[in-house]
């Protein structure tokens, strides 16, 4: 499976920001509250689709988060071992200390991050 555009989606909202000059406490709390409601109807959404997910595995993505340490050498080989005994055959890994850019074709996937490491584990697609 390709990671890329899915025919589902989900819908997501930018974040509401709300300021108010009220003197009475109360008074504020409840037009904050009316306000916010007002706004929520008339603020534009956005579809997302969901298969722009960066994971769909969910135990893999646990095998992860267990081994991602503050070293992005160590983090990878303890995920390469937990992940190719847990699925078996080949499971390349990349970590790092930061953002970076990728491609590629597979079945089994999942990018995520614990403090300052952000890993990336996938099962290379075979190719004829």
């Amino acid at each position: 499976m390709s990671v890329g555009l899915g025919s589902q989606s989900e819908r997501r909202r930018a974040p509401a920001i709300h300021f108010s000059k009220q003197e009475d406490s109360t008074t504020s709390t409840a037009s904050t509250n009316a306000a916010e409601a007002d706004i929520d109807q008339l603020l534009p959404t956005t579809t997302i689709p969901v298969a722009s997910s960066k994971c769909n595995s969910q135990v893999l993505k646990k095998i992860m988060l267990d081994n991602i340490s503050p070293s992005s050498s160590e983090s990878k080989r303890k995920i390469n071992v937990a992940a190719e005994a847990q699925f078996g055959g080949n499971v390349d890994v990349i970590c790092s200390r930061g953002h970076f850019s990728y491609v590629f074709s597979s079945n089994l996937y999942c990018e995520t991050s614990k403090d300052l490491v952000t890993c990336i584990a996938f099962r290379q697609t075979a190719t004829s």
